[in-house]
C-alpha cells in the first residue's frame, strides 16, 4: 500500500458517516421550517400600505441611504420601484407603527466590513462598481430616518422609548438627532423631559442647544425645564439668544429675562447685540436697570447699534437721566439717523435739562430734515400747555 492510498477501513468509515450528516442536516432544516410554520400564524401581522408591508417599505427606504461612487442609486427608479416621495408617503400613512422601526435606524452603525468594502470599491472602475450593491451610508440613513420622524409629528410618539434611550448614549450625534426629533412630537413627548434635562449637561454645544429647544417645544414641567436651561446659560454653556427663546416659550415674562438680555449686549457679534437691544426696546421702563450697559453702546463703532441704544434710552425715559452727557456727545456724529434718535432720547429722558434745550436748538439747524423735524416736535411738546381733562358728560335720559 502506497502512502497515497487510504486504508480500506478508513474509507468505509468515512463513507458510512456521510449519510448520517445528510440526515442530520435534513432534520435541522426540517425543524427550522416547522418552527417557522408554527410561529408564523401567531406572529403579529405587519401593517401594509398599497399591498406592501412595513418591512418592505423600510427596505425601499434604506435604498435611499446608499452612498454614491457610481453605484446604481435610487435617483431614477426603474419601473415597479417606488420613488422616494412614494416611500415617505407610505411610511407617513402607516404612521405610529412605523415610528419605532425608524427610530431604530437613528442608531444604525455600519457593519464591520463597511469600511473595507468602501475603500476597495473606490478603486474599482465604474463598469464594475455599477454592478455591485451600494454600501449603506449610516449618516445618510440616520438623517433620512430623522426627517421622516419629524414629518410624522405627534404620530411618532410611539418611538419615545428609542428616542429617550438615544438621549442617554455617549455619542453626541445620537443625542443631537434625538433632541431634534422630539420638538416635532410636541407635548405628547412629556416623558422625555427628564432625559432632555440630563442631556443638557452634554459636552457638545449643538446637543445642548437642541435639548433646550426640545424642552421649550414640549413645554411640559416648565419649572424644572426653565431652571435647567437657566442654570446652563448662567454657567456660560448656552448662548443667551437660545436661552431667551427657550425660556420665553416656557412662559418666562420679559422682565424676568432682563439679565439674559443684558448678557447679549456684551457679545462680539453686532447682530446679536442688535437683537438684544431690540428686546430691551420692547421692555420700555422695565429695562431701566440696564441703562448703564445701554449707555456704553452709544460709543459702539457701529453707528446702527449706537442708534438702537439711543432708542432704548428713549423708551426707558427719565430713569435714564444720568445718560444725558453721553447722549449729548453721541450727537456729534456724521450719521443722521443716530442724531435723530439722540434728539428723541434727550426729549424723553430729560426734556427740561439745559443740555437738552441747547442741543434741540442746535438740531433745528441740522442738515437733515428728519433731525430738524424731531427737534421741532420735541420743542413743541415742551412748550405746549397740558390739555385740560374733558368734562364727564352724563348720559341723557330718554
Amino acid at each position: 500500500m502506497t502512502p497515497t492510498q487510504a486504508a480500506p477501513g478508513t474509507a468505509r468509515s468515512a463513507a458510512a458517516r456521510r449519510p448520517r450528516f445528510r440526515w442530520l442536516a435534513l432534520v435541522l432544516v426540517g425543524g427550522a421550517l416547522l418552527v417557522l410554520a408554527v410561529a408564523k400564524p401567531w406572529a403579529k401581522p405587519e401593517p401594509t400600505h398599497q399591498g406592501r408591508s412595513l418591512s418592505g417599505w423600510l427596505r425601499e427606504f434604506e435604498r435611499f441611504s446608499h452612498s454614491g461612487l457610481g453605484f446604481l442609486g435610487p435617483t431614477a427608479p426603474a419601473p415597479g420601484i417606488p420613488s422616494y416621495a412614494a416611500v415617505i408617503e407610505a411610511l407617513e400613512a402607516i404612521g405610529p407603527e412605523a415610528a419605532p422601526r425608524l427610530a431604530e435606524r437613528l442608531a444604525h452603525r455600519p457593519s464591520w466590513y463597511h469600511g473595507f468594502y468602501w475603500s476597495a470599491a473606490r478603486r474599482l472602475p465604474y463598469a464594475v462598481t455599477r454592478r455591485l450593491p451600494a454600501p449603506q451610508d449610516a449618516d445618510r440613513l440616520r438623517q433620512n430616518a430623522a426627517m421622516v420622524l419629524v414629518q410624522l409629528g405627534s404620530n411618532a410618539v410611539s418611538a419615545l422609548p428609542q428616542l429617550v434611550d438615544l438621549l442617554g448614549r455617549r455619542e453626541t450625534v445620537l443625542r443631537w438627532t434625538a433632541a431634534n426629533v422630539l420638538p416635532a412630537i410636541g407635548p405628547p413627548a412629556a416623558s422625555a423631559v427628564p432625559a432632555l434635562i440630563s442631556a443638557l449637561e452634554s459636552t457638545d454645544l449643538s446637543a445642548r442647544v437642541s435639548c433646550a429647544y426640545a424642552l421649550a417645544a414640549i413645554g411640559a414641567r416648565p419649572a424644572e425645564s426653565g431652571a435647567a436651561i437657566w442654570r446652563v446659560w448662567k454657567d456660560g454653556r448656552l448662548p443667551p439668544l437660545v436661552a431667551i427663546d427657550a425660556l420665553a416659550r416656557l412662559g418666562y415674562p420679559p422682565e424676568q429675562l432682563l439679565p439674559v438680555y443684558v448678557s447679549v449686549l456684551s457679545s462680539p457679534d453686532g447682530v446679536e447685540v442688535g437683537r438684544g437691544l431690540g428686546f430691551l426696546v420692547k421692555l420700555g421702563l422695565a429695562a431701566a436697570p440696564a441703562w448703564e450697559e445701554v449707555e456704553r453702546l452709544l460709543r459702539h463703532p457701529d453707528s446702527r447699534i449706537a442708534s438702537q441704544a439711543a432708542a432704548v434710552l428713549a423708551q426707558i425715559g427719565p430713569a435714564a437721566a444720568p445718560a444725558v452727557p453721553a447722549l449729548a456727545r453721541a450727537f456729534n456724529t456724521e450719521w443722521w439717523y443716530l442724531r435723530e434718535n439722540v434728539v428723541k432720547a434727550l426729549a424723553a429722558v430729560a426734556p427740561d435739562s439745559s443740555t437738552t434745550i441747547e442741543l434741540l436748538h442746535r438740531a433745528l439747524q441740522d442738515a437733515h430734515p428728519d433731525v430738524r423735524g424731531a427737534a421741532s416736535n420735541a420743542l413743541s411738546r415742551a412748550k405746549a400747555p397740558p390739555h385740560p381733562a374733558s368734562p364727564q358728560v352724563p348720559p341723557t335720559q330718554p
